[in-house]
């Protein structure tokens, strides 16, 4: 009964999240026509004639309305694959498989570090409320909040790269090529991802730790002998849970976003530069594909975070 209720429920949120990706491609599909540019030229040449650009408008269904382009890439979708890019004439789905590792590689890391360097520190200011580690922890949280992680970034490659040659300046490697390597790629570009994630988790978990030590029950836990560590490994800990794993969900959601950015500073091939390239150049399908994918992983995150917040609070499942 359980694993069938669990079922029903993955299968209800796949069923009500299902619109929102279609409604997302469909937005960016036609986002994409208001952008300068005409891909036929592009694919053509500047010096073509105007007969060859149509001849080309026409070959890759340039010339047809939107919603039946639309319409027939989502019959691409329908038969498992994602058309095939206009510029490089390769698939996108195997174009998004060779650059998404890359991608995530760089997520992971920049989470990691948010996560283990974000909860002490939230966890520290919340034992020591109106000290000077709380005051200046939390400056220096709302400093990282405000830094762009473009400049964090550029600052990071001319101390460490140009100037120690600790790490490599652009460029990634694949985990086939030794994790060593690719840790060493991912270092640099992780670090400056992970500067506002570290402040976004100390902050909110901060407020959250506060309320939790506050709160009437552990003054009762206090008067009944538990030690501190006990009270908030065991009872503060538990009850923040739930706002540990949103914060985390919302934190990884955005960090998927943010490293197009991250990506162009350090060349790096992911799909962030690529569907940055494709939109330049109109490149309709290629654009299409790693908006689908990256809407399927928001998903998937969402799913996993509401999943494990209704395992550990048993309420939020009967909502």
């Amino acid at each position: 009964m359980p694993s069938f209720w669990g079922l029903r429920w993955v299968l209800s949120r796949i069923f009500h999240l299902g619109p929102v990706a279609l409604l997302a491609t469909f937005f960016v599909f036609g986002m994409l026509y208001l952008v300068p540019g005409d891909p036929a030229i592009t694919l053509a040449g500047e010096n073509a004639t105007p007969q060859h650009i149509e001849d080309i408008r026409a070959l890759y269904g340039l010339d047809r309305p939107v919603v039946v382009q639309y319409a027939d890439w989502l019959g691409h979708v329908a038969h498992g694959n994602l058309a095939v890019s206009l510029l490089s004439g390769e698939p996108v789905a195997g174009e998004i498989a060779h650059r998404l590792p890359n991608t995530l590689l760089i997520v992971a890391g920049a989470l990691g570090l948010s996560i283990l360097i974000g909860v002490p520190l939230s966890i520290a200011a919340a034992l020591q409320p109106g000290s000077r580690f709380d005051l200046w922890s939390m400056a220096i949280a709302s400093t990282g909040v405000s830094i762009p992680s473009f400049w964090l970034a550029m600052a990071l490659v001319s101390v460490f790269a140009l100037g120690f040659h600790w790490f490599p300046a652009t460029g990634a490697t694949s985990l086939s090529d030794g994790l060593g390597e690719a840790l060493r790629h991912i270092v640099l570009p992780a670090v400056a991802l992970s500067a506002n994630g570290i402040a976004t988790i100390g902050r909110q978990l901060r407020v959250a730790f506060a309320d939790a030590l506050a709160a009437p029950y552990v003054r009762t836990l206090r008067a009944k002998g538990l030690s501190r560590a006990a009270i908030l490994w065991k009872h503060c800990l538990k009850n923040v849970s739930v706002s540990l794993l949103t914060v985390i969900g919302l934190l990884a959601n955005r960090l998927l976003g943010a490293t197009i950015v991250i990506e162009i500073v350090f060349a790096i091939p992911g799909i962030g530069s690529m569907v940055v390239n494709a939109a330049i150049n109109k490149d309709f399908p290629v654009v299409q594909g790693v908006v689908l994918v990256t809407v399927a992983i928001v998903i998937a995150i969402n799913m996993v975070v509401d999943g494990l917040c209704r395992l550990i609070d048993p309420r939020i499942a009967r909502v």
